[in-house]
């Protein structure tokens, strides 16, 4: 799912999202986990990992969570770490 979808799925920014996504933010508000919860149509189980998450004592930990709740999402930070490492430097200003 892009960030463009799942922002507007939650009704929150896709700044946010890839805030959020970027590891930027460090305690999101937990109005905005249950939003993006909704979002991805989260289980129980899943919803609780995400919430884990988003407040984790450890950003590795952060990472693990998230990982197990949204697989993709590994998949897309190894695919931009990708990009751009191989894109140049210039690479910054087209992103």
């Amino acid at each position: 799912m892009s960030q463009e979808t799942l922002a507007e799925r939650a009704g929150i920014s896709v700044e946010s999202v890839g805030t959020l996504e970027r590891g930027k933010y460090t305690a999101p508000r937990l109005r905005t986990v249950s939003l993006l919860a909704d979002a991805l149509d989260l289980s129980p189980e899943q919803r609780a990992a995400l919430v884990a998450a988003a407040r984790p004592s450890s950003k590795s930990q952060s990472t693990q969570a998230v990982d197990s709740v949204v697989p993709s999402a590994r998949a897309a930070r190894c695919h931009r770490c990708h990009t751009r490492a191989t894109a140049g430097p210039n690479a910054a200003t087209r992103a």
